[in-house]
């Protein structure tokens, strides 16, 4: 199975409705290409190619490459994407499609937010939540949602729209997204 868990529930804080919903979800065409990068916070996670693909109006379909590096073999998976905005930041959100190949069964529903940005040269960043934040602010009542303890928590936030919007305005992005997710450069 491919080592890139976007909407992996068990790694990545879910949400039940898109963050950037309330205003216009349309896609954000500067992530139409193929870009190659590393999904991580160090060198050592390795290398892969993400191809966005635009579908409709509102979809942007992302396969994700990793080749086989050493003894570990590479794999494919992809993933519908939708993109908006909350004030002038960009958020991606990931629902899984398939997995080299295969329907995930057991893919928990929702999507992952990620928020992204393009920094001088072109290169794309994206940040994943901070899942003790988030389970931190579900616990509190600040936002509406669900922790399911375990070795690694199980969060998910099910506020409406609106909340969740709110909630994500209300944040520092480099606080709220504080993990370091992928670093891509576009090479189309």
């Amino acid at each position: 199975m491919l080592a890139f868990a976007l909407v992996a529930g068990a790694c990545y804080p879910m949400t039940g409705q898109p963050v950037g919903s309330t205003g216009a979800m349309t896609p954000d065409t500067r992530l139409i290409g193929t870009w190659k990068g590393r999904v991580g916070n160090d060198e050592d996670d390795g290398q892969v190619y993400v191809h966005f693909l635009a579908r409709d109006e509102a979809t942007i379909e992302a396969m994700m490459v990793r080749p086989t590096q050493g003894d570990e073999n590479g794999g494919w998976s992809n993933f519908a994407i939708t993109t908006g905005k909350v004030g002038s930041r960009t958020y991606l959100n990931g629902a899984w499609l398939l997995d080299d190949g295969k329907p995930l069964d057991d893919a928990p529903p929702g999507t992952t937010p990620l928020y992204y940005r393009f920094e001088p040269g072109g290169r794309l960043r994206m940040f994943a939540l901070d899942s003790d934040m988030v389970a931190a602010a579900v616990k509190s009542g600040e936002i509406a949602g669900t922790v399911k303890e375990g070795w690694i928590p199980e969060i998910h936030v099910t506020a409406d729209s609106a909340a969740l919007d709110a909630f994500i305005a209300a944040h520092d992005p480099q606080a709220l997204f504080s993990v370091d997710f992928a670093t891509l450069e576009k090479i189309d």
